[in-house]
This record gives structure tokens, C-alpha cells and sequence, in this order.
């Protein structure tokens, strides 16, 4: 009967030390990992040019997010494994703050790279179409405008939309002069 309540009492007794440091764990993890990787993450973020993102960028900046919430998750299962939780949460509270800061930042950078390479594309494209909106025709005009996404794909329906008119007459042409 002693050798059941000294198996019970040894067991109440890792339970505790599990459980605190499981607890502690997850706390410091949220504290020194979590919590600084989604303030780098905003940070970096308001260092991009444009607000209205391409769908390319947008699908980038998309994988960035899911990288962190990713890093969460991992964080949390990393602080209910026994050995994982010492060595992970204190692999996070050494290291540098800054190395977020840099990542999150060489992300954004290459984001706005790709960016502004569509934009220019969006430009040359929009500059050799045939229909252009008067709203978009006077902002070609100014020689630091950048046209987004939505803008290039309003002309480049404007455009389909007139050959299609054209291919549509056509057709009825011939069918009038069938009959």
C-alpha cells in the first residue's frame, strides 16, 4: 500500500514541476518570442511603399503573415514538450531583438522591390494602351505616378471590352448579310 502512495505522491510532484514549467514556459515564450516577432512584424510592415499591394506582393506579404502565425504555434507546442520547453525558451530569451527587426525588414524590402517592378509594368502597359479613363489619362501626367493594380486591370478591361464589341458587331454583320 506505501509503494502506491509514494508512486502517487512522486507523480502529484512531476505533475507540479510539469505543470509550472510548462506555464513559465509559455509565458516567457509569449513574453521574449511571440510577442516581439509580431511588433517586428508591424513595424516592418509600415515600411511598405504602397497600401494596395499586387496580387504577387500581396501572396508574398500573405506568406509572411503565415510564417508568423506558424511561429506561434510551434512556440506553443515547443513549450509542452518537456525537454523542448528549457531549451527553446531560453534559446529565445538570449536571442537579439534585432535579428526580428532584420528579417521582417528584408522581407518588406524585397516586397517593395517587386512592387514597384509591377507598377512599372502596370505603367508601360497602361501608357501603350488604346482606351485610358480620363481620371487615369491626367494622372499619367505626373512622372511619379505609380498605377496599381486595380487601376491597370480598369483599362485593360476598357480595351478587351471594345475588341470584343468589335468581334460582337462583326458577327452580326455576317449574320445579316447571311439571311
Amino acid at each position: 500500500m506505501s509503494n502506491i502512495n509514494d508512486v502517487t505522491l512522486i507523480l502529484k510532484e512531476l505533475l507540479i514541476i510539469y505543470g509550472s514549467t510548462t506555464v513559465s514556459s509559455l509565458l516567457f515564450n509569449k513574453l521574449y518570442y511571440i510577442d516581439r516577432i509580431q511588433k517586428s512584424f508591424k513595424n516592418s510592415q509600415r515600411k511598405l511603399k504602397y497600401k494596395d499591394l499586387s496580387l504577387k506582393c500581396e501572396m508574398d506579404l500573405q506568406n509572411v503573415k503565415d510564417y508568423c502565425y506558424a511561429e506561434k504555434i510551434i512556440s506553443r507546442i515547443a513549450s509542452c514538450i518537456p525537454l523542448f520547453q528549457i531549451l527553446f525558451t531560453v534559446s529565445n530569451i538570449r536571442r537579439d531583438k534585432e535579428l526580428y527587426n532584420e528579417f521582417f525588414d528584408e522581407r518588406m524590402e524585397k516586397i517593395n522591390i517587386d512592387e514597384a517592378y509591377e507598377r512599372k509594368r502596370f505603367l508601360i502597359e497602361i501608357k501603350e494602351a488604346k482606351i485610358i479613363p480620363p481620371d487615369i489619362r491626367t494622372r499619367l501626367e505626373d512622372e511619379q505616378y505609380m498605377p496599381s493594380e486595380n487601376e491597370y486591370n480598369r483599362v485593360k478591361r476598357l480595351n478587351r471590352t471594345r475588341k470584343v464589341l468589335k468581334n460582337q458587331n462583326n458577327i452580326k454583320m455576317r449574320r445579316e448579310s447571311e439571311e
